[in-house]
């Protein structure tokens, strides 16, 4: 190799050794920029087909095999995202983070990474899920990610379902409003409910009936009654909720007046405001879920 690092000029031999190793270097640098880019597309199409597959083919088990994961072990698969903007570095951490759950726990780990549906989509062989959700947000935290995750307790059969549950779980971390954070519907509480696939049904009628004449009156006058009752019930007092919010106290108590014409004077005693802050919070998430399809 020919290296010049002083100031004197090149003489001719070296000038054309520099010429002839110019050409090679690039076209080394280039078919090393095909490989990893063949890599990520056969990864990408990999994740493409466990997020779809209604089976796992020989053909399909064969190529994961090629890739690490095991006939048998514990597959989770995990959301990455922000609000607004891509989460870098993800395929990086996921393997680094993988690498370190399985060298705690003296096993192997498979990871694929791609992007899937606006996110991030992480499907690993892991056998400590939560640790690596866990891991992951806080390798990724500078991003403010969140990082909604489920098990597929049918192992790759059951990556497409365990996917849609993550992402709904992500789409509910969002609505919570927390960041970074990792969750799946176990440690959601009630919105991981929702993420889970609770009856839609049910949830409506919650809704309605606890603050269904909130969301009528925002829908007819394009107000933010809605948005004001739930940030008085969670900051317990005016001046907080205003501050939240953005708004002059006399403005969230004028607001609070028009709310208790609506649910009764009493809408948030001790009575009702746990009842109406669940559907509150249940009316948020099932929005960010809907719009995360």
């Amino acid at each position: 190799m020919l290296v010049h690092t002083g100031t004197d000029v090149l003489d001719e031999r070296s000038r054309r050794l520099l010429a002839r190793a110019g050409p090679v270097v690039a076209a080394a640098v280039e078919v090393q920029r095909r490989l990893v880019d063949a890599e990520q597309r056969t990864r990408t199409d990999l994740v493409d087909e466990l997020v779809h597959a209604e089976r796992i083919t020989a053909d399909l088990r064969a190529r994961l095999a090629a890739v690490g994961f095991a006939r048998r072990g514990t597959i989770a698969v995990y959301v990455v995202t922000t609000r607004d903007r891509p989460v870098p570095g993800v395929p990086a951490v996921a393997e680094s983070v993988a690498g370190s759950v399985a060298e705690s726990a003296a096993t192997s780990a498979a990871v694929l990474v791609a992007a899937h549906r606006g996110a991030q989509c992480v499907i690993a062989q892991v056998t400590d899920p939560a640790r690596f959700a866990a891991q992951l947000r806080d390798a990724l935290a500078p991003a403010g990610p969140v990082v909604g995750w489920a098990l597929a307790p049918g192992g790759l059969a059951d990556v497409a379902r365990a996917h849609e549950v993550a992402h709904r779980a992500a789409a509910a971390l969002h609505a919570i409003g927390t960041v970074p954070a990792s969750a799946d519907p176990s440690t959601l509480g009630l919105a991981g409910m929702l993420a889970a696939g609770t009856d839609p049904a049910v949830v409506a009628a919650l809704i309605e009936h606890q603050v269904g004449p909130l969301l009528s009156y925002d829908r007819r006058h394009r107000t933010e009654l809605t948005r004001t009752a739930r940030t008085v019930l969670e900051s317990g007092n005016l001046r907080a909720a205003a501050a939240q919010l953005h708004l002059h106290v006399n403005t969230v108590r004028q607001r609070c007046d028009r709310i208790a014409a609506l649910l009764g004077p009493d809408w948030s005693g001790p009575g009702h405001a746990g009842d109406r802050l669940l559907a509150l919070r249940l009316w948020a998430v099932r929005g960010a879920l809907e719009e995360a399809g």
